[in-house]
């Protein structure tokens, strides 16, 4: 979940507005001059123009983006332990997955040959994982490597 977003000014605490003791036309410019302040300080905060016709729709997205998690590009923290590979941990796998798949080996079967081999215990199913996860990030899918080796 993203950081809260922080207000500053008098949009960053409550501001009580007390009307007791005010006859009603006092209360209402009261209320009026109270009420346009922080309308202005939000309309500010949120980077709109006061005079556009639209504005509470630029309101509207701004605190979405900010407080609605449905609407933030932002991911959320990743559950688990952190990953103990590296970059270059991912560069031999890589380099080790690929050599068997060359050579006709499928990704399951080069997984588990790989995974007897570097024994740290890994296990052929995470490593399928994680070398299709390499492929993702690089851009390559299987298919490509297979028809490749096809050619």
């Amino acid at each position: 979940m993203p950081k809260p977003y922080k207000y500053t000014g008098i949009l960053a605490k409550p501001a009580p507005l007390d009307l007791r003791g005010l006859d009603t036309q006092s209360a209402a410019a009261e209320f009026r001059e109270w009420w346009g302040v922080r309308i202005a300080a939000l309309f500010a905060d949120c980077g709109v123009d006061g005079s556009d016709p639209n504005v509470w729709a630029g309101v509207a997205l701004q605190l979405m983006l900010r407080h609605v998690p449905g609407f933030s590009g932002e991911r959320g923290k990743r559950l688990g332990p952190p990953r103990k590979t590296t970059f270059d941990d991912d560069i031999s796998l890589f380099m080790e997955m690929n050599k068997r798949i060359m050579g006709g080996t499928s990704v399951r079967n080069a997984a588990a040959i790989v995974s007897r081999q570097r024994r740290k215990g890994e296990k052929p199913g995470a490593i399928d994982i994680r070398y299709r996860r390499i492929l993702k990030k690089i851009g390559v899918g299987i298919s490509l490597l297979e028809r490749d080796e096809r050619d």
